[in-house]
């Protein structure tokens, strides 16, 4: 009998990737994550983004994009507006827990 592989589950709730966003081209999924964009920049290259805790109340689908890495610049991508602002919510809830 042969050796079972041993399988993983790894769960990517609502993140999109490059190659997914060309699936969905033509439709209006894409057309509201487009409306529903944001650029933020972190201050520093020293610490990594925690973005579990950032889109772990999201619902809709979502995708972030570096835009500039050596500066930290990144687009996020929303589906549902309301999921945008929860993502700037939890933003300013990390920040205040940091200051």
């Amino acid at each position: 009998m042969p050796k079972q592989p041993k399988l993983r589950v790894y769960d990517n709730g609502g993140s999109l990737s490059e190659a997914d966003l060309t699936l969905i081209k033509d439709s209006d999924i894409l057309i509201r994550m487009m409306r529903n964009r944001i650029l933020i920049q972190a201050d520093t290259r020293q610490a990594e983004i925690d973005w579990d805790s950032l889109t772990g109340k999201l619902i809709g689908f979502y995708h972030i994009r570096p835009v500039d890495r050596d500066n930290m610049i990144f687009q996020v991508w929303f589906e549902i507006e309301n999921d945008m602002h929860t993502f700037k919510k939890q933003l300013m809830i990390k920040k205040l827990a940091t200051a």
